[in-house]
């Protein structure tokens, strides 16, 4: 209960570093984690960077759609080359896509 009276601090910084490039990479792995373990969470972490820079991009025009940050291969699970690049979306696609999400 004391926890919810509490009042968040404003400006109060949780980490050290100031963008997502170095938070991500730099917040701690599990302990014990095998050196194969920790190349694959290191991709997944440059994947997850990627996705969000993708779904943040203050300009709308280069920021991402829903079907766009659906193919992105930390949603896919697919290998991650960087950086993703969308598929181009079409009239056709967003029907088809927008067909699938109404039925």
């Amino acid at each position: 209960m004391a926890r919810e009276l509490k009042k968040p601090l404003f400006g109060k910084e949780y980490f050290n570093h100031k963008n997502l490039e170095a938070v991500v990479p730099c917040y701690p792995y599990l302990k014990n984690l095998p050196k194969e373990d920790i190349i694959k969470e290191s991709q997944i972490r440059l994947a997850l960077i990627d996705f969000l820079r993708g779904l943040v991009e203050f300009d709308p025009a280069k920021r991402w759609s829903p079907f766009h940050a659906s193919k992105h291969p930390f949603v896919t699970g697919e290998p991650f080359t960087r950086p993703y690049r969308p598929p181009p979306e079409t009239p056709h696609l967003v029907r088809d896509l927008r067909m699938q999400l109404c039925n």
